[in-house]
């Protein structure tokens, strides 16, 4: 057995090839159900899976893997839940703070991040607030940051952008950084790179933790999923519920119901997935679906299918809720590693206070129901911490669409899209039919088409052409940041 902590070495390690069919559900959107969205595109190679460790036994015997770590029943009520997640939001700030060279944190105005800028420049004053963002939404963006940076009396304020600030799909024809599994963030690598410079410059160059509300949308924005666990123990609550997302959401009432009604196990709604292709609802809020471009083979269902043969396969949490917002932090988790990748040669060091281990307990031990609560906007956080954040963003409850920047990129990289859909590798191996993904992806965009399953594609062809050295290499050379 070979063992390694990045992907591609143990591949070259144990010289394994690339798996047609576990790279088909790296193309799935939002991601593939656990365990599924995990596995890596390597043939023979498998994942510890998260709370697992692999052990090495000293008398020679096979390593093994075993669980260090269970998800908390949601057993603490209201206010005792409140309670601890201030306590632990405020020390996974402080030890941050603490040992840190210099500190900067997002200003943005949304509530993630104004409760991580306030919470840090409680224990630092020498704070350095960083705003920037797309033409479409610098202006909003620098509007609600001066908000929160006023309100925590932060001197150092900085913007970058907005002229300078990269589209969608810049440069994605070339390498910025190999990644030992595909990238969904792929398409904004490069905003993840000027962040990076924008911020050194900012704090003159200085090694840097910079703080973020990463994780902040994957444990407090409200999902449906929780329907299920309230389904039979408060049907009067499901039926308010079920009204409030359909308003909010414009999501049938009868699919709404059926997640709340369904009580299918988690191993029997897998095996549903491997055969018809997408999710049925109960376990996730967005239905995870094959593409139409993608190739759903007879055996890429046999080769799924055998990973449910011989166990039965638990949801991550001891809820739908849980494991909903579980399943959301894997997979954000795996996108924040690699944009730390590509922060960190710039001396800045990416660092999330939600998802210290310690704030993600206190947040599953909240009252079922409570976290997803539809008639509010993030009640459990505003309710431990709000009043450390200034009413107008506590009341704060829209933000501009970014999906407008999506197609603007896409249009103005629409050269570079081409190239990255004509020849395609991920089309050699048939996981794609490319011609209906070149149409997909550079034709009229109907509604119901998601950007990110595009990216998934995109992300997928990128990697493959990186292990085959087919894209160039970025120039490591500063890309050139102005702010005021």
């Amino acid at each position: 057995m070979v063992a390694a902590t990045d992907a591609r070495l143990l591949a070259e390690l144990a010289g394994t090839a690339v798996d047609a069919n576990i790279l088909t559900t790296w193309t799935l959107s939002p991601q593939a159900p656990y365990p599924f969205g995990l596995q890596p595109p390597w043939k023979d190679m498998h994942v510890v899976p998260p709370g697992h460790c692999l052990i090495f036994n000293t008398d020679g015997t096979r390593p093994c893997i075993e669980q260090y770590w269970c998800p908390p029943a949601p057993d603490r009520d209201a206010q005792e839940s409140r309670d601890r997640l201030r306590e632990r939001m405020i020390e996974a700030v402080r030890v941050r703070a603490e040992r840190s060279d210099a500190l900067s944190c997002d200003a943005s105005g949304g509530i993630d991040s104004s409760v991580v800028l306030a919470l840090a420049a409680r224990e630092r004053n020498d704070t350095t607030a960083f705003t920037t963002g797309p033409a479409a939404l610098f202006d909003e963006e620098t509007s609600w940051g001066r908000v929160i940076v006023d309100a925590t009396g932060v001197e150092r304020w900085k913007t970058a952008g907005p002229d300078s600030f990269p589209h969608v799909f810049d440069r994605i024809d070339e390498t910025l950084l190999r990644t030992d599994l595909p990238f969904a963030g792929e398409p904004v690598k490069m905003r993840s790179r000027f962040i990076a410079e924008a911020v050194s410059a900012a704090t003159s160059g200085t090694v840097t933790t910079h703080l973020t509300g990463h994780f902040g949308d994957e444990l407090f924005s409200s999902g449906v999923a929780h329907l299920r666990d309230l389904g039979l123990r408060r049907p009067l609550e499901v039926r308010k519920r079920v009204e409030l997302l359909h308003a909010r959401t414009r999501i049938p009432r009868r699919t709404l119901m059926k997640w709340a009604t369904s009580r299918s196990s988690y191993h029997q709604s897998l095996q549903d997935f491997v055969r018809d292709g997408h999710t049925a609802p109960g376990w996730l809020s967005m239905e995870s679906s094959i593409p139409p471009w993608v190739h759903y083979r007879e055996e890429t269902r046999e080769r799924l299918g055998s990973q449910l043969e011989h166990a039965t396969v638990s949801p991550l949490g001891t809820t739908a809720e849980q494991h909903e917002t579980l399943s959301r932090l894997i997979t954000s988790g795996s996108i924040l590693r690699h944009e730390s990748q590509i922060m960190a040669p710039a001396g800045i060091f990416v660092d999330a206070p939600f998802g210290d281990d310690r704030v993600v307990d206190a947040v599953l031990r909240s009252p079922i129901g409570k976290l997803q609560d539809p008639s509010r906007v993030k009640p459990v956080l505003l309710d431990a911490i709000g009043d450390e954040l200034p009413q107008a963003i506590v009341n704060r409850t829209a933000k501009t669409d970014s999906t407008a920047a999506i197609w603007t990129g896409l249009t103005q990289n629409a050269s570079r899209l081409r190239t990255m859909s004509t020849n395609m590798l991920a089309a050699q191996r048939g996981v794609v039919d490319e011609g209906m993904f070149r149409a997909s992806l550079l034709g009229p965009h109907p509604p119901s088409l998601l950007p990110m399953s595009l990216w998934r594609t995109l992300a997928v062809e990128a990697w493959l052409r990186d292990n085959e050295g087919v894209r160039h290499q970025i120039s490591v050379d500063p890309i050139g940041v102005n702010y005021p």
